[in-house]
């Protein structure tokens, strides 16, 4: 391969890591009759007669709402960086709903990107507690690649309990959200896990873990995880319920190679209701 060669195949590959656009696409909502049922991810929002801040509020809805997806207009309004369409919706109770009975518009920044259920159900109630997971804010880093803050907000009887807004991410990256149930500890009401990844380049392999405990979020630790095969470094959290853990205890365990030695690190700590606390 010629010195000029290599430089080409270089750049090509680095332009690709660097300069592409990822193209964002949270909140654009599918109108497919099995998925076009959302939840809203504020509270007090506004739906208008006309896809517009400038239309007239025919309904005020609660966090948590039920809204069903009926069309996605052209119009769009940026807030806070960030750019969603203005969706036409039905909403009120179930049946109005499903009869299509009362019509308005929403920004589909208002609507939530994902919402799942503590202890992984599925359910129309409201009565049961539910993480709902949107963007916060957009930041253009450079003009290359967009990077945010993305928000989760619980709430429970169409009233939110808490709101958390993770770390600053590049937006190309996918999400998983799993409620975990307690894992074993006492007096808590859920584990909840964002994982954060990405293959490309580099990559991307973040864990955040958060505890639910009397309705309030708590974010007890940042995991991560990447490398190659002879250098990498992983994080994970034994649980007290799982094969190797310890009664109301967490372990949080970091393993890593590198230039043919491992070395695994094993920390202990206890929920004290507002934080862990290492133990020996």
């Amino acid at each position: 391969m010629t010195k000029n060669t290599f430089l080409i195949l270089f750049f090509l590959f680095a332009s690709s890591c660097l300069f592409s656009q990822p193209g964002y696409d949270y909140h654009n909502f599918s109108l497919h009759p099995e998925e076009a049922y959302k939840h809203l991810i504020a509270d007090n929002v506004n739906i208008r007669d006309i896809p517009s801040t400038k239309g007239k509020i025919v309904a005020k809805l609660p966090i948590a709402s039920y809204v069903k997806i009926l069309e996605k207009t052209d119009y769009t309004l940026t807030l806070k960086g960030f750019t969603s369409n203005w969706y036409k919706v039905s909403f009120g109770n179930l049946q109005d709903i499903r009869n299509d009975k009362n019509i308005g518009y929403v920004w589909g920044g208002m609507i939530s990107y994902k919402t799942v259920y503590i202890g992984g159900a599925e359910s129309y109630d409201n009565d049961i507690v539910a993480y709902h997971f949107g963007v916060h804010s957009v930041i253009t880093e450079n003009g290359f690649q967009d990077e945010g803050l993305f928000q989760i907000r619980v709430s429970k009887n169409n009233k939110q309990l808490d709101k958390l807004v993770t770390q600053q991410m590049p937006f190309d990256v996918s999400f998983n959200l799993e409620s975990l149930g307690s894992k074993g500890l006492k007096n808590i009401d859920d584990i909840f896990s964002v994982h954060q990844y990405q293959e490309k380049c580099d990559g991307v392999d973040y864990k955040q873990i958060l505890i639910l405990d009397a309705g309030k979020l708590y974010n007890i630790t940042d995991l991560e995880s990447g490398g190659y095969e002879d250098e990498w470094h992983e994080e994970y959290v034994i649980y007290p319920d799982d094969e190797r853990g310890s009664p109301n205890t967490i372990i949080i365990v970091h393993d890593s190679y590198y230039r043919g030695e491992r070395d695994i690190e094993f920390k202990k700590f206890r929920w004290n209701g507002v934080a862990l606390i290492e133990i020996e």
